[in-house]
C-alpha cells in the first residue's frame, strides 16, 4: 500500500508543479489505518460496556448502543474492504 498516492480531503486541488502540499492531505493508507483503529476502539468500548453491565455499572441500553456502534463500524469497514477488492479485481482485468 505504500505505492498508493495521497488523497485530498479538501475541496481545493493543488497543482503538482508547485511542490507544496496542503495541510489536510493524507495518504489512503493513513486514512484506512485510522479507520481500522477507530473500529478496534469501538469494539473495545463495547466489550468494556458489557463488562460494566455485568458489574451493574452500565444499563442494558448503554450496552446495546455500544454494541450497535461497533457492529455498524465493522459493517462499514467490511463494505469498504469489499469495494477495494472489487476495484483491485477490476484493475487486474483491464487490458493494457
Amino acid at each position: 500500500m505504500d505505492a498508493v498516492g495521497p488523497v485530498m480531503t479538501g475541496a481545493a486541488r493543488w497543482p503538482a508543479s508547485t511542490g507544496v502540499a496542503p495541510a489536510d492531505e493524507r495518504s489512503f493508507r493513513e486514512i484506512l489505518q485510522q479507520s481500522l483503529e477507530r473500529v478496534e476502539r469501538l469494539q473495545a468500548e463495547a466489550d468494556g460496556t458489557i463488562d460494566k453491565l455485568r458489574l451493574g455499572e452500565a444499563t442494558e441500553v448503554e450496552a446495546l448502543m455500544a454494541i450497535q456502534r461497533a457492529r455498524m463500524a465493522v459493517d462499514a469497514m467490511t463494505e469498504i474492504r469489499n469495494r477495494i477488492v472489487a476495484a483491485f479485481t477490476e484493475i487486474q482485468q483491464m487490458r493494457v
